[in-house]
């Protein structure tokens, strides 16, 4: 070992003794080439074998969260630095529900927070200032336009394929198998909080996270990867449909308030903080209307009101209602009535139907 690899090392202890300062979390080292003896975890002495299970963690020099047997969290994560060490957190605990562990001195990390506290785990011991991309960016990547897209299917298979690609890239080792599943069940549940987190009702914090830790079977894994497609589509589509109707509701009493005024597309988006284009496509799918087939119609519906209940001349109505050429008028009023303002005025009149 040369003198640099050495000064290297010291600044990573330091490094890690600062990120166990700032987050409460221990860490501790092994080496890779003693990974196959028989030794239990240095904190919580209930695990078995740790080596063994770190063993089975994707040996990439990526950082990785995954669950012992005992079901608590580990973050793993190799330097590139020095290839023979091994870098383990103590256990973390993602979920206090249904756990006896009081008498347990473990970190107690809310889920959301731990993948992308892994993740500072990584960065935080890697010398490297342009780190590799972490497995599964590609993952997110897609899940994010699904979700632009507003395509709630689109998700479901890309994390459908993802599982796929686990089990191909796996051979179906299990144990292999459970830890990139727990990373991508992370990942899953990242994007959720980055779109809904605000949403969320209390009782959905936690999710399926104690669920994951017990699987023993493939099935169960499979399973886990079903509902957290579930809890993209319920968290984050339905609270972004709901958050879409809030906004056109919006737009649409703005121009209940306003119909009678020069008001455009863009007056309306700029009011209810959204683009043009994107305020034009979410109009239509809410509304069934483009948005001047919309204003026209609130227009037509107000000018019907007056000529049943005045008598005020057509020059009038057109001008109340906000059309500021009264053959333009005329013209919309005919398309969407089927008859001329002054046949539908003396219709109502003479009480006949129009």
């Amino acid at each position: 070992m040369n003198h640099q690899s050495q000064i290297d090392k010291l600044q990573l202890s330091e490094t890690i003794q600062m990120f166990t300062y700032a987050t409460g979390i221990q860490i501790y080292t092994i080496l890779k080439n003693n990974i196959s003896e028989s030794i239990p975890c240095k904190i919580c002495d209930t695990c078995p074998d740790i080596h063994k299970m770190i063993a089975s963690v994707n040996s990439s020099p990526y950082f990785t969260v995954f669950f012992c047997q005992n079901g608590y969290c580990h973050i793993a994560a190799a330097p590139s630095l020095d290839s023979s060490l091994l870098f383990v957190s103590a256990p973390i605990i993602c979920d206090e529900q249904g756990r006896n562990v009081k008498h347990l001195d473990f970190p107690c990390i809310e889920p959301v927070k731990l993948y992308n506290l892994a993740k500072l785990f990584y960065i935080t011991i890697n010398p490297l200032v342009d780190y590799p991309e972490l497995p599964y960016c590609e993952l997110k990547k897609c899940l994010i336009d699904a979700i632009t897209k507003g395509e709630p299917e689109l998700a479901t298979k890309t994390i459908d394929q993802t599982l796929e690609a686990v089990l191909e890239q796996t051979g179906l080792d299990f144990q292999k198998t459970k830890n990139l599943c727990t990373q991508v069940v992370f990942l899953i549940y990242e994007v959720i909080y980055e779109y809904a987190g605000h949403f969320l009702p209390e009782k959905n914090r936690h999710f399926h996270f104690e669920s994951l830790s017990g699987c023993d079977t493939l099935g169960k894994l499979k399973c886990c990867f079903t509902n957290a497609g579930e809890d993209l589509k319920l968290a984050v589509f339905q609270s972004a449909l709901l958050k879409r109707n809030t906004v056109i509701k919006q737009a649409t009493e703005l121009i209940e308030q306003h119909f009678h005024e020069k008001i455009s597309q863009n007056s309306i988006a700029n009011a209810v903080y959204l683009s043009p284009s994107y305020f034009s496509k979410i109009f239509k799918e809410v509304t069934g209307y483009n948005f001047s087939q919309y204003l026209n119609l609130v227009r037509v519906n107000k000018a019907k009101e007056i000529l049943k209940k005045t008598n005020v001349s057509i020059d009038t109505v057109h001008k109340a209602v906000g059309f500021e050429n009264r053959s333009y008028f005329g013209k919309i009023f005919r398309r969407l009535t089927g008859t001329t303002p002054k046949r539908y005025r003396d219709a109502s009149t003479h009480g006949k139907k129009v």
